[in-house]
């Protein structure tokens, strides 16, 4: 449908809208046509090495966090990837121990592959050119950052744990007198 990730066609297009589609498959035996939008737009692609050179710093929203690292929205409709080695922190099992969603980081541009459709950034190389201060602002930034993620860890275990010991629980019985039926 896009270039950028949508979770619902809703925020692309709605009922009564008229669009432009290229036909991408017709399949007679279930009677159904496949369009797509995103073939009628212009690839981004091509043109983001340009304007994302490797070195480069920007600015970007932290949008999901994986074991592997995190995916970010550079503006435009990108989103890069930050393996999760260069995301700054040495000790770092899972990103979401020390990011949160929706946080804006500072990042340079490794690797741009156009033909893959990849945008690669890096939180350890911006790190590497910046002053002590800059770099002790970053830290405690981590560290409010990965205590609440462990308060937000906290109360999802304490939720799961309310859930299991309700879940296991015998229901209360109810009493009910019956009165011996007349004869």
């Amino acid at each position: 449908m896009s270039w950028s990730r949508v979770a619902n066609p809703s925020e692309i297009v709605s009922p009564g809208d008229q669009i432009t589609v290229k036909v991408l498959r017709v399949d007679d035996a279930t009677q159904k046509i496949s369009l797509g939008l995103k073939q009628v737009q212009d690839d981004p692609w091509p043109t983001l090495a340009e304007k994302f050179p490797s070195g480069m710093t920007v600015q970007a929203t932290v949008n999901r966090l994986f074991d592997r690292g995190a995916i970010v929205d550079v503006g435009g409709d990108i989103e890069g990837f930050v393996p999760l080695s260069q995301l700054g922190v040495d000790d770092l099992k899972k990103p979401g121990e020390a990011f949160l969603p929706n946080e804006t980081l500072t990042l340079k541009v490794t690797r741009v592959d156009v033909p893959n459709h990849r945008l690669v950034l890096s939180v350890r190389s911006w790190l590497q050119d910046q002053d002590d201060v800059t770099l002790a602002e970053w830290t405690a930034g981590r560290n409010k950052a990965r205590a609440l993620a462990a308060e937000a860890e906290k109360a999802e275990a304490a939720k799961a744990e309310t859930r299991t010991r309700t879940k296991d629980r015998p229901a209360d019985e109810e009493v009910v007198d019956v009165a011996p039926e007349d004869e």
